[in-house]
């Protein structure tokens, strides 16, 4: 069965230059062309045929690509005061939302400095960049925790089996009448202290 190639995928296949291209006529020159012109211009100068949501959806996906690697640009050229900012906004839920702002309003005054707006979406698409990182902390963090918690139980467990072979080890000595019941007692307590306190 033949399947229809969708046309934003099409846009997204596009040779390196004629994409290069189209991003630029989105998002670089001056004045910059609209979704319908530039499926247009894709028509006049590289005979690609597309729809104007095809771009439009192009358009999205280029923008949040420009953005994530604007934002990685702006943690690693910062990273040390980025990274000491969120360390110490960890413990804090409203510092943390502090040290999103931070970095939002970082992207957002190069954008300015560059003529641009700051769009409500590139807001969000950072702070699901840095919430994400926060989750996945708290995720690995569970798992800490959940791996302290099972060595605890194996350590409980190994404790009462080595109790319980003392105990019938005393028990066996008991019943062969090598030890009278006070020492067999004594026994038993320094049993209970020796791994309780273990």
């Amino acid at each position: 069965m033949n399947r229809k190639t969708r046309s934003d995928s099409k846009l997204d296949n596009l040779p390196p230059n004629q994409r290069e291209t189209l991003e630029r006529w989105l998002f670089d020159d001056s004045p910059r062309l609209s979704c319908a012109a530039a499926m247009d211009r894709l028509w006049e100068d590289f005979g690609v045929r597309s729809s104007e949501t095809a771009v439009r959806s192009f358009y999205r996906r280029a923008q949040r690509a420009r953005l994530e690697e604007e934002a990685l640009e702006n943690v690693v050229l910062d990273a040390k005061s980025t990274n000491r900012l969120l360390e110490q906004s960890e413990q804090n839920a409203a510092d943390y939302t502090k040290a999103i702002l931070t970095v939002i309003s970082g992207v957002a005054l190069k954008k300015a400095m560059r003529g641009e707006d700051l769009s409500v979406q590139e807001m969000a698409t950072i702070s699901g960049m840095a919430l994400g990182g926060m989750k996945e902390d708290r995720e690995r963090y569970k798992v800490k925790q959940k791996d302290k918690q099972l060595l605890i139980e194996e350590r409980k467990l190994a404790i009462l089996e080595a109790k319980a072979k003392a105990v019938q080890a005393v028990e066996e000595t008991a019943k062969g009448g090598k030890i009278d019941a006070a020492t067999k007692a004594e026994l038993l307590a320094a049993i209970d202290r020796k791994l309780v306190g273990a």
